[in-house]
Order: structure tokens, then sequence, then C-alpha cells
């Protein structure tokens, strides 16, 4: 029987802000001791979210993508790009639960699909008398 081998977080990894250049896709994370170093303009477009570690930052990016390309100017290919780059870069030091949580389940609308309809049974009618 296998162990599941989880890491622990030894380390916030705090979102840090330097004077580094960035281009599109590319966050520009680097892992310096407990900080997560970020150039300015990616760093501060988070911070003013409320963003400050690198898990939160991951969360919020796999969240919300459409709302991380208008905040950086990217489109979402680039913030897919970005995001996987992110990823590749934690991975030694985040455990990868948190880098890649699981989907989440899509909530129903009320309306079945079809092809379930046949296998649903409904209750019976309770006779009044």
């Amino acid at each position: 029987m296998h162990e599941l081998q989880i890491k622990p977080i030894d380390r916030k990894l705090r979102i840090k802000s330097v004077e580094a250049t960035c281009k599109p896709g590319d966050l520009g994370a680097v892992i310096s001791g407990d900080d997560l170093l970020l150039p300015r303009q990616i760093a501060e477009a988070f911070l003013n979210q409320g963003v400050r570690s690198a898990v939160d930052l991951v969360a919020q990016i796999d969240a919300f993508p459409g709302a991380t390309a208008r905040a950086l100017g990217w489109t979402p290919a680039q913030v897919a790009t970005g995001l996987t780059q992110l990823r590749t870069t934690l991975a030694d030091a985040i455990p990868s639960a948190l880098l890649r949580p699981p989907p989440r389940e899509r909530p129903g609308m009320g309306a079945m699909a079809p092809d379930t309809l046949s296998v649903v049974t409904l209750p019976k009618k309770r006779d009044p008398h």
C-alpha cells in the first residue's frame, strides 16, 4: 500500500515586489528565501486585490483568469501560460494539492438531461382516502 506524501508548507512565500521586467505570459516569479519575488507591475496588480502569498496568487489566477487578464493587460491564453509557469516554479516549495485544487462542481440548474429522464422514477401519489 502506498502512502500519500504531503509536503508541509514550510514557508508562506509572501509576495514581494522587485524592479524587474515582465512580458505577457510570464509572471517572472522567483523564489527567494521566504518570498516570491514578482516584477513590480505584476505584484502591485495582485497586492491591490489583497493577494499576499504564492498560494493565494495561484488560487486567484486559477479562479479568475479573465479578471487577471484584464488587470495585467494580457490575453486569457497568456494568463494560462503564466499560471503553468508559476505552478512549475512553485512545485518544489508548495504541495501540489494547493497548486492544483480539485475542480469545483458545477451547480445544477434544475433541468435534467433528456437521456436521464427515462431512468428517473417519480414518487407515487398517495391515495387521499
